[in-house]
């Protein structure tokens, strides 16, 4: 394979022409020079998976332990991410900036699952990282919230005390984590993969509501395990 400084002027004309036709311009190329992750980006989506799952060295290398990546929670939590789905998550890899100001707010990055998933769907991953059993309050069939609402297929921050105006202003494929099922996804997923709990001690209120409109809450028990609540 030719490199750049073998290849002819007016082979590299050929070149830039049809990347023109394709709508890229010089901008990209000087986002490409200026901004290395974007550069990995790009070069992933070009090279494939292997290359994806190797740029998240470099958002570790801000993030830390508050970084996990869709290969490792494949791994702990026994599920597939598709390569349609991991290059969806490389691509819309929040910015360096972005990544500073998550290191900033002590949040945690993550992906959401490769579907979908409910509170319930969620719990049965692994009910024993909860602390109520299948007859929970909220399994009843009156509670929508915990079968309707569904943490989605995208990058998750997990953390405290973030303004919805904040919130308002995450890049695109990335979500704050608010919604019991988004939660709960976040916490029990961290823990499989590092086997720790994200948070020691907890009552965090979600927007999730009861069938009475009460607020629904989420705790971590001294003796182990997730409980949800809505008082």
């Amino acid at each position: 394979m030719k490199g750049l400084a073998d290849i002819s002027y007016q082979e590299l004309e050929i070149i830039v022409t049809k990347l023109s036709e394709l709508g890229v311009t010089s901008e990209h190329f000087q986002r490409l020079r200026l901004n290395g992750k974007y550069a990995q980006v790009v070069a992933g989506a070009f090279l494939g998976n292997d290359y994806t799952e190797a740029n998240y060295d470099s958002v570790r290398d801000i993030l830390g332990e508050n970084f996990v990546s869709p290969g490792e929670v494949a791994e702990a939590r026994k599920c597939t991410y598709s390569d349609e789905l991991r290059q969806q998550f490389a691509k819309t890899l929040p910015s360096e900036e972005f990544l500073l100001w998550l290191r900033d707010h002590c949040c945690v990055l993550m992906p959401g699952p490769p579907v979908p998933m409910s509170l319930l769907e969620i719990r049965d991953l692994d009910s024993s990282l909860f602390y109520s059993g299948p007859n929970s309050w909220y399994a009843h069939s009156n509670q929508k919230f915990s079968c309707d609402e569904r943490v989605s297929v995208q990058w998750l921050v997990l953390g405290r005390d973030i303004s919805q105006n904040e919130q308002e202003k995450f890049p695109p494929g990335t979500k704050f984590a608010h919604t019991t099922a988004d939660i709960c996804w976040g916490i029990t997923s961290y823990k499989k993969v590092c086997n720790t709990w994200l948070f020691s001690h907890i009552h965090l209120k979600t927007s999730s509501r009861d069938a009475a409109g009460h607020c629904v809450s989420i705790g971590l028990l001294k003796t182990g395990g997730i409980s949800v609540m809505n008082y």
